[in-house]
């Protein structure tokens, strides 16, 4: 899966990819809003993460979590 050249505004979390999540492309997103992760990548397998934009994410929040609680 790709996802490219889009605007996610959440609360928690914006993309969560879960267990057995693998080969996804993570590609030129704004992400806005989130408390705890923009992307958590929770035990996935060669996903790709570039060119995103993570200004907007809540202050403390990761860009990238292995999980948020």
């Amino acid at each position: 899966n790709v996802f490219r050249d889009g605007t996610i505004a959440s609360r928690n979390t914006g993309i969560f990819l879960d267990e057995g999540q693998v080969a996804n492309t993570i590609t030129r997103v704004s992400f806005s809003n989130q408390a705890c992760a923009a992307i958590v990548n929770y035990r996935g397998l060669s996903n790709v993460f570039t060119d995103n934009d993570f200004t907007a994410i809540a202050p403390g929040a990761a860009q990238v979590a292995n999980y948020c609680y």
